[in-house]
């Protein structure tokens, strides 16, 4: 969404990014899209034009993470002040424990993170995407992506432990111990 990318003050645009991937394919570079889910103000909405943005970006891969205001930064300040979180509520060694810590003017932390798993499968799972991947892919990527699709049962836990097992070459819960 446009207006939440200006609230970040990034200086970048929708246009711009969405040049620089039209580019990068061009060149024929493999790229990554990192979505934030959960800025201030997003809502079911939004967060429904960040999945088809993705889409549309055509990225080889993308990752969708929910927004964690760090003490000391100005989204934190304005996140306490509001009541999206309670202060200290962060542990920077351990964001990812926290998540539910947080939440929107529209989105409650479940919602976030539930908008999170579904934005994984509406970009994974879209046949367009398959379809590109599968025409620029070895065999072991094939078989990869194909036990990652199976895999998902509606839960991108599953789809992290297929990326585990390909990347580390064993069984996820072997390699948990």
């Amino acid at each position: 969404n446009a207006a939440l990318l200006e609230s970040t003050r990034k200086g970048v645009t929708l246009e711009s990014i969405t040049e620089a991937f039209r580019l990068t394919r061009e060149a024929r570079i493999r790229s990554t899209a990192s979505f934030v889910l959960g800025l201030p103000g997003e809502t079911p909405a939004t967060v429904e034009e960040t999945i088809r943005f993705a889409r549309r970006l055509k990225p080889d891969h993308a990752s969708f993470h929910i927004f964690a205001p760090y003490e000391g930064t100005r989204l934190h300040g304005e996140a306490v002040a509001a009541g999206r979180i309670e202060p200290g509520a962060f542990d920077r060694t351990r964001v990812h424990a926290n998540l539910r810590a947080y939440r929107t003017e529209g989105m409650t932390a479940e919602a976030l993170d539930a908008a999170r798993r579904r934005a994984y499968r509406a970009f994974y799972r879209d046949p367009r995407y398959l379809a590109r991947r599968l025409m620029n892919s070895s065999r072991r990527e094939i078989s990869f992506y194909a036990r990652t699709l199976l895999g998902l049962r509606g839960d991108i836990r599953t789809a992290e432990a297929s990326v585990r097992e390909a990347l580390l070459g064993g069984p996820a819960e072997k390699l948990a111990r």
